[in-house]
């Protein structure tokens, strides 16, 4: 009986076992689904940043094309300064699965003609390139691609995040049944357990007391197996978030302040506490370096070491518990009730066996913590402590790698000085010797008594005196013209007598005299040589006849360009790398009133004008040619400039300054004006036309859409205005569509936008229109002001207006969908008996978004 009793209670430890393990691995598994379901809706959402940062850019471009403000380009950049952040990790998340990488590859296709065609169109606007203005599909057709994979993409990730989602509850479904199926298990056997007690009973009643007793054993058995099982439930969740928290630690291990962070946070999550700190040791005094909770707000807080908690466990070096702080002495309890601290526990922080801060838990209440809760605290603030020594010992050996580096580094630059020295050291009499052999210049040399000391293979070329027959000569008896010869000699003597001399160290030009008896100029430099108590004077020369010859052309050159300048229809000038004007043209100073040379620009344009165009002055004075389109007061009032900076560099590369060549556009530039307003503009009446106030209302509700205002479309027409043309004619007809559109003007706000469509049909877009009422009276008001008859050739043509209105709180329509409907109450106005309005207002449920 007693053994089958013992089998009988090892059955059911078995079973509660199994029971507690079951529900603990299944709840593992959801919480895993669960947490890559997130990730799967972060990539949602970033895919939807992605398509909201090419919408935005759409809108500025689309915006500066028609509007031509840099204003417009501001949407344009932050949506694509969006593009490029969000594309990276999206690549790195979708390129797991092949489909997705496939469908993202063509999306980067896409973006990259996209972003090189909108680009082309706002450099074409800015030159005022009117094939750049004009409107193209191509850019809709990117756009369209652009939204079909990223709308793939999204398929994609929430096709999975439906599996993900599907797969968690269906584990959570089995967590469930597990349990129940458990439960009925351990019924089962209390049941079976209870029975074998009864026939037990019927036997031998002598052993009655014994089995019941064993059954009511079994019985608080079975129930502490359960509470134990819900408890290891609690322990797994517990380490689930320990695991998930020490993920996330190891991430930002490097980043201290975002490690703090995430400690502090998790450790509301893994406690029963209000608030969370770490404090570090700074001299005598513990400081707040991270808080979270009801602590938040007291980062930076100081307390003092000696008569604080945290003082005392960093004395300590091990965990202090507090269950009760309002009577604690050891507690400091003026921050006690600033943080409204009932209870805490500290635990200290070591960084290489220092104990340099602490981890500290509160709660609001007494005996708030538990054992379990101590050792978490423990246990993050071992992963702490780890991650300060490990900071540590990365700044160490990043140091010593540094000054290692900076020692080689040191070393190899000293043995390649020393090496390149000794080289230099060897070879440098060779190099000299060679140097002035080989020169393209002459080389002479002469003592203190004027005698020729050296003479190189250039002299003779030059002077026709071959080497043998000059040395030891005196020099002024061979190149010194007899007028020089005296001033010869007594610069020497000069020399010798004071150290000093006029020529010496300078360039200077002089007459010099050939072989045959001919004379040449010279370009010459003279220097002083001492060398064992005597001096010498070499000197390096070289024939300039060539070069005074080009000097001659080119002056005659320059004054030849000078009056071709002059006679230029164009302003032409040359400004140096001061900004100072060196050279204008006739028609520069005639158009300025003001001679301008040695002026700079500023003080001769303006400082406003000058302003204006500094981009244009840096890039020509760094070498890259530069092009404006700008107004300039003259003398004839403000004209329109059409301007190129062109670089000018010397001889070795160098930008010395840059030409300004500007011609008179004002003309050119109002026939353009004219011929843009012709082509947006309705020739009858002066509004807009259907193309060009379709892309102001679409512009409108792209900023509608930013700012969630409300927005109303009115469609409007001339009641029976076929009757007028049939009885009056169409010249009455023209007459009456002029007066009704000065009508519609008078009728609304300057920020209105108003235009015909075509025939008697006009279309207003009301802007930031606070309600249904407002954009009613909008439309009595346009009914009142149509009463007004038109006088046409002595005769007075009664008119009135029906009107249709489409009002939309948040304006996500486009317009193709928005006009139909406003067309739609005007259909209902006409019906109801015309000369009055009819008002829908949309739905939010109807929106058909982009």
């Amino acid at each position: 009986m007693h053994n089958c009793l013992r089998t009988g209670f090892t059955l059911g430890f078995v079973v509660l076992l199994v029971g507690a393990a079951l529900p603990f691995s299944l709840s593992f598994q959801v919480a895993a689904r669960h947490e890559a379901a997130t990730a799967e809706e972060r990539t949602l959402d970033q895919l939807d940043a992605l398509l909201s940062a090419y919408k935005d850019a759409e809108t500025g471009e689309r915006g500066y094309m028609l509007a031509g403000q840099e204003a417009y380009l501001t949407p344009y950049r932050r949506g694509q300064d969006d593009i490029r952040a969000l594309l990276p990790p999206l690549r790195d998340k979708l390129a797991r699965v092949s489909a997705q990488r496939q469908s993202f590859s063509r999306l980067l296709a896409l973006d990259a003609q996209f972003a090189r065609y909108q680009a082309e169109r706002i450099a074409a606007r800015r030159r005022d390139d009117q094939a750049g203005g004009e409107h193209t599909d191509h850019g809709k057709r990117l756009m369209d691609g652009i939204r079909v994979e990223v709308a793939g993409l999204q398929a994609h990730v929430k096709a999975r995040l439906r599996n993900l989602s599907a797969g968690a509850r269906q584990l959570d479904e089995w967590n469930r049944r597990a349990i129940v199926i458990v439960t009925l298990i351990d019924l089962l056997l209390f049941g079976a357990v209870y029975v074998f007690a009864l026939r037990s009973l019927r036997t031998q009643q002598e052993n009655g007391e014994a089995l019941q007793a064993a059954n009511s054993h079994l019985l608080r058995e079975g129930e502490r197996r359960h509470a134990d099982a819900q408890q290891m439930e609690r322990h797994a969740q517990r380490l689930t978030q320990i695991i998930a928290t020490q993920s996330e630690l190891a991430q930002s291990a490097m980043d201290m302040t975002h490690f703090l962070d995430v400690v502090v946070q998790r450790m509301l999550v893994l406690t029963p506490a209000s608030g969370a700190v770490v404090e570090m040791v700074e001299g005598d005094e513990m400081v707040y370096r991270a808080g979270s909770g009801t602590v938040a707000e007291f980062v930076g807080l100081r307390l003092q070491r000696g008569s604080s908690l945290s003082g005392l466990c960093v004395r300590a070096g091990t965990v202090i518990v507090s269950a009760d702080c309002a009577n604690d002495e050891r507690v400091d309890q003026v921050a006690r009730r600033k943080v409204g601290a009932g209870s805490m526990v500290v635990a200290p922080l070591f960084r290489a066996g220092e104990a340099v801060g602490v981890v500290k838990v509160i709660a609001p209440t007494a005996h708030g913590f538990d054992g379990n809760d101590i050792q978490t605290l423990q246990l993050m603030a071992g992963m702490l402590g780890a991650a300060l020594g490990n900071q540590l010992q990365f700044q160490r050996n990043d140091a010593l790698l540094t000054e290692r580096t900076q020692t080689l580094a040191a070393l190899e630059r000293e043995l390649l000085r020393r090496e390149k020295y000794e080289i230099e050291l060897q070879r440098g009499r060779e190099r000299i010797q060679s140097i002035i052999a080989a020169s393209h210049e002459a080389f002479i040399c002469i003592d203190s008594a004027g005698l020729v000391t050296d003479w190189n293979a250039r002299a003779v070329s030059i002077f026709g005196w071959e080497q043998a027959e000059v040395m030891g000569q005196p020099l002024e008896q061979l190149i010194i013209p007899e007028t020089l010869r005296e001033k010869h000699r007594q610069g020497i003597a000069h020399f010798l007598a004071t150290g000093e001399g006029p020529v010496l160290n300078r360039r200077i030009e002089l007459p010099a005299r050939r072989r045959d008896g001919s004379e040449i100029p010279v370009e010459l430099t003279i220097t002083v040589l001492r060398k064992e108590g005597a001096v010498e004077f070499p000197c390096f020369l070289h024939d300039i006849s060539e070069r005074k010859h080009s000097e001659a052309l080119l002056l005659k050159q320059q004054e030849t360009l000078r009056s071709i300048s002059d006679n230029l229809p164009a302003l032409v000038g040359f400004v140096d790398s001061e900004e100072r004007f060196q050279y204008c043209n006739r028609q520069f100073q005639a158009m300025l009133g003001l001679d301008v040379l040695g002026m700079t620009l500023e003080q001769a344009m303006g400082k406003e004008f000058h302003t204006a165009i500094a981009p244009l002055i840096t890039a020509a004075l760094q070498g890259e040619p530069a092009r404006s389109d700008s107004a300039m007061m003259t003398l004839q009032g403000m004209r329109d400039f059409e301007g190129r900076f062109i670089p000018q560099t010397d001889i070795g590369g160098n930008v010395v300054g840059f030409h300004i060549i500007a011609w008179d556009i004002t003309e050119r530039k109002q026939r353009e004006r004219e011929w843009q307003s012709r082509a947006s503009v309705d020739a009858l009446t002066g509004l807009l036309n259907r193309a060009f106030f379709l892309e102001a209302l679409e512009l409108a509700l792209r900023r509608h859409r930013r700012t969630g205002e409300a927005l109303a479309v009115l469609y409007l027409d001339i009641d029976h205005f076929k009757q007028i043309n049939d009885q009056h004619g169409h010249a009455a007809g023209d007459a009456v569509l002029q007066a009704f559109a000065g009508y519609l003007k008078g009728a609304l706000r300057e920020s209105d936008i108003v235009g015909r469509f075509g025939g008697d049909e006009f279309c207003v877009a009301l802007d930031n229109v606070q309600s249904p009422d407002n954009a009613a009276a909008v439309a009595e008001k346009i009914l009142a002001a149509a009463q007004q008859p038109v006088l046409f050739q002595g005769t007075s043509l009664s008119i009135s207006t029906s009107i249709g209105i489409a009002f939309v709180d948040m304006p996500a329509l486009r317009a193709e969908h928005l006009i139909p409907m406003a067309d739609a109450a005007l259909y209902r106005a006409k019906q109801a008996g015309r000369n009055r309005y009819s008002l829908d207002v949309v739905p939010p449920a109807s929106m058909v978004f982009e």
